[in-house]
């Protein structure tokens, strides 16, 4: 969970792991259809308050948003928030 002021940064922070995984280019294996390891991120950002959710249902709804990065292709991210 992240304050508002923190939602930029979370982005950020997502952008900045998957830049430094492509430069580390850590290669997979020889039957990959990729040839190097990339990130895919799924974040979901809720105000204390403004929503009475469980841990349960946040880390469902977060890795529903890994899924939906997934599926836009590899090495994408996605930051749901309550609103989405």
């Amino acid at each position: 969970m992240y304050s508002p002021m923190m939602f930029g940064a979370a982005q950020q922070i997502v952008k900045r792991m998957a830049h430094h995984m492509r430069e580390l280019k850590i290669r997979q294996g020889d039957t990959a259809y990729h040839r190097y390891i990339t990130v895919s991120a799924g974040s979901y950002f809720v105000t204390a308050g403004e929503r009475q959710s469980t841990l349960t249902e946040i880390l469902a709804i977060a890795d529903a948003a890994v899924d939906q990065a997934k599926k836009q292709g590899r090495d994408r991210s996605i930051l749901l928030d309550y609103f989405s």
